[in-house]
């Protein structure tokens, strides 16, 4: 079964995202920076093809000093790495950042 991963900086939308694709509220959606902290897999069934998403916290490459921000990132790469797809989100009100482009 595919592996698809929604990756991208923290608060661009992902769980958003999530969530709309799987068709529940399996995400939990927050304005606060780092809600999401493992992955969340869900499974979509169609009528041809079944997928696996994957929702990740945000991939932030500053030393910031939050608690867990390795640990997310690790979780993130680790989706990444295993992903057949990767779904890559940027902020649709700021587009494209240039810590977007270095990460892309």
């Amino acid at each position: 079964m595919p592996l698809i991963a929604i990756v991208g900086k923290p608060n661009v939308g992902k769980s958003s995202l999530f969530n709309r694709v799987v068709g529940a509220r399996r995400a939990i959606e927050s304005e606060i920076a780092g809600t999401t902290r493992d992955r969340i897999f869900a499974t979509k069934a169609g009528e041809n093809l079944t997928l696996t998403f994957c929702d990740t916290g945000g991939l932030n490459f500053e030393k910031n000093g939050e608690e867990f921000s390795t640990e997310i990132l690790d979780s993130a790469v680790a989706a990444i790495e295993t992903a057949d797809l990767i779904f890559f989100c940027v902020d649709a009100k700021n587009g494209a950042t240039e810590s977007d482009r270095e990460i892309w």
